[in-house]
């Protein structure tokens, strides 16, 4: 489920670069105005520097020389080794999803995993009873499952349209996420949805100890709400509920609008989300302005 700085397109592989040097401050490259350098990281004696947009909060890494290896299935061994019970989440959620009042996800719906890795979801959800593939430029072994897909144009000309894509902690790899907003929409069906985790930056909760500022796993666009809505909504996408601090679900709502029910839903889910901060918003009136979480509490906040 997860990307180089770099991806597949066609006939090679390309740049999705916004920041070389760390020694600038980049565009920001959801919403194009300043930034300015907000955290460094230390990574195999070298230092990443983090430029925080004075716009929409997102947040850019400097150049990552050293960036991590996805090829061959390491990456899933050493360093995104929480990958299985993330996919177990994920297939909760779209058995939930098919099942609510007001959404148009049918019971066997087709559904693509951008960014699938080893391709354990697309297993899982073709078992429940989907029409499930998978993209992964870096597969674990080179023989892949007639599922799965290695090179986008193959995948764009055989799938066509589905129900749902699904993008699991990819979003934060690119250098260039709007290259993936375009290919989402080449093969999702009118009206389709798209589920996205991805961690989301707030400035009055986390720090330069978040986890997931983590240049050794290859993280380079750290999403605020803000930017995260900024960049979807270019693309007519608008949420219809969030599963969690880190879980949204989008639909495209290009040709059909958002119904009540949809509404209703991502406003609840929002506001259940959301309660968290206000926890801490309220300790800091009363416990003072500087006032943290303890440890354990933001860790595990920090993976809601």
């Amino acid at each position: 489920m997860i990307y180089r700085n770099e991806m597949s397109s066609g006939s090679g592989l390309s740049e999705l670069g916004v920041a070389k040097s760390a020694s600038c401050s980049p565009s920001c490259t959801i919403c194009g105005e300043r930034t300015v350098k907000h955290f460094s990281k230390e990574l195999n004696g070298m230092t990443v520097d983090y430029f925080l947009c004075l716009t929409c909060e997102h947040l850019t890494a400097g150049d990552i020389s050293a960036a991590p290896c996805y090829d061959g299935g390491e990456y899933f061994r050493d360093i995104d080794t929480g990958w299985e019970d993330r996919n177990q989440t994920v297939l909760r959620y779209i058995k939930f999803f098919v099942q609510l009042p007001g959404f148009s996800l049918p019971a066997r719906s087709a559904i693509f995993d951008f960014g699938c890795g080893t391709g354990r979801l697309v297993g899982d959800l073709h078992r429940a009873g989907f029409e499930a593939w998978g993209f992964e430029p870096y597969p674990e072994s080179a023989a892949l499952s007639e599922r799965l897909f290695r090179d986008w144009e193959e995948a764009r000309r055989t799938l066509r349209h589905v129900d749902l894509i699904t993008c699991i902690e990819v979003l934060e790899h690119f250098r260039n996420p709007d290259e993936f907003m375009q290919r989402v929409s080449q093969v999702l069906a009118p009206s389709g949805y798209l589920l996205i985790s991805t961690g989301i930056y707030n400035s009055g909760f986390h720090d330069e100890g978040w986890y997931y500022l983590n240049p050794a796993a290859g993280h380079v666009s750290i999403f605020s709400e803000k930017s995260f809505r900024i960049l979807l909504e270019r693309y007519r996408f608008e949420p219809v509920l969030r599963a969690s601090n880190i879980a949204w679900l989008f639909r495209d709502v290009t040709s059909r609008r958002r119904s009540v029910a949809e509404r209703v839903y991502f406003a609840l889910s929002q506001l259940r989300t959301k309660g968290k901060f206000q926890v801490v918003s309220l300790a800091r009136k009363f416990l003072g302005a500087d006032w943290r979480p303890p440890g354990f509490v933001r860790r595990l906040w920090g993976n809601l």
